[in-house]
């Protein structure tokens, strides 16, 4: 399944919000194993970028794509899965 995503500036008047648009990984649509996909931006590592963090259906991991560009232009390449310790991070599914 690829992902096209809306990017929302925090409080943004909904008549400014930007058209959507395919978010690439690399040079190529990103691409969510198992479909049922929710993204979400948020700054996970306080450098005031937005990483995109994306729940996957399948083993209920979530992926996380760093932000290499800027706020206004992101760019992702590849990704890790969230962890919590040692363990990956999951979420109840099925």
């Amino acid at each position: 399944m690829f992902l096209a995503l809306l990017l929302l500036a925090q409080q943004t008047p909904a008549s400014e919000l930007l058209a959507p648009f395919l978010v690439q990984d690399g040079e190529h649509a990103l691409d969510v194993e198992d479909g049922n996909s929710a993204p979400f931006l948020h700054d996970l590592d306080g450098d005031g970028l937005r990483e995109l963090v994306v729940g996957q259906f399948g083993a209920g991991r979530v992926r996380v794509y760093t932000n290499r560009g800027t706020r206004g232009a992101p760019r992702f390449a590849g990704f890790e899965y969230l962890r919590a310790g040692e363990a990956f991070a999951s979420v109840p599914y099925g």
